[in-house]
C-alpha cells in the first residue's frame, strides 16, 4: 500500500472513490445521489488545499486503486491557519488493514512539518470504530453537536474531537 499526496490529475479517480464510499456507508456526510458527477469540484478542492497549505491524501493498494483519503483544510486566515479540520474516509473492504493508522501517522509527520498546533474533526456518536482509531491517534472528545445529522428518519449527535500538539 502506498500513502502519497493528492494531485490534480488524481481527480476522476477520487470521484470514484467518494462514490464508491458512498455507496458503502452511510457514515459519510452525503448521500449518494447527492454527488456531483464532475470532477471539476475536486480539482478545484485540490488547488484550494495546496493553495492554504492544506493535505489531501490517499491511500493506493497495489494496484494503484484509491482504497481511503484524509484530508485537512486550512484558513488562510493569520488567527487559525494553526489549525485544521480533518476528514477522512476508507473503503468496506480495505478496513482493519492499518490504512487509518498510516493515514494518520502521515498527517501527524505532515502536520508537525507545517507547524500545526490543532487538528480537529467531528464523528458521529454511532461510528464507534472511527471514534476507536481517532482516540487512538490522540484525539480527544471537545464536546457534543447534539442531533446535528439527519440519517434513516433519525437525529443522529456528534463529537467535536481535537488533537493537539506541543510543537
Amino acid at each position: 500500500m502506498l500513502i502519497r499526496q493528492a494531485v490534480i490529475s488524481d481527480a476522476q479517480e477520487i470521484l470514484k472513490f467518494q462514490k464508491e464510499l458512498d455507496q458503502q456507508t452511510d457514515l459519510m456526510l452525503l448521500y449518494p445521489e447527492e454527488r456531483q458527477d464532475c470532477c471539476l469540484d475536486i480539482e478545484n478542492k485540490i488547488s484550494q488545499l495546496n493553495r492554504k497549505h492544506g493535505l489531501w491524501l490517499l491511500a493506493e493498494d497495489q494496484k494503484g486503486t484509491i482504497i481511503g483519503n484524509l484530508t485537512v483544510d486550512r484558513s488562510i486566515f493569520k488567527k487559525i491557519e494553526h489549525f485544521g479540520y480533518v476528514v477522512v474516509g476508507v473503503l468496506k473492504e480495505a478496513r482493519h488493514r492499518g490504512i487509518g493508522d498510516q493515514l494518520f501517522n502521515s498527517m501527524d509527520q505532515w502536520a508537525l512539518n507545517n507547524h500545526i498546533h490543532r487538528l480537529e474533526l467531528t464523528v458521529m456518536q454511532n461510528n464507534l470504530i472511527a471514534q476507536s482509531l481517532y482516540k487512538k491517534h490522540g484525539f480527544v472528545v471537545e464536546g457534543l453537536r447534539q442531533d446535528s445529522i439527519f440519517q434513516k428518519q433519525n437525529y443522529v449527535s456528534e463529537f467535536y474531537m481535537a488533537k493537539i500538539f506541543n510543537n
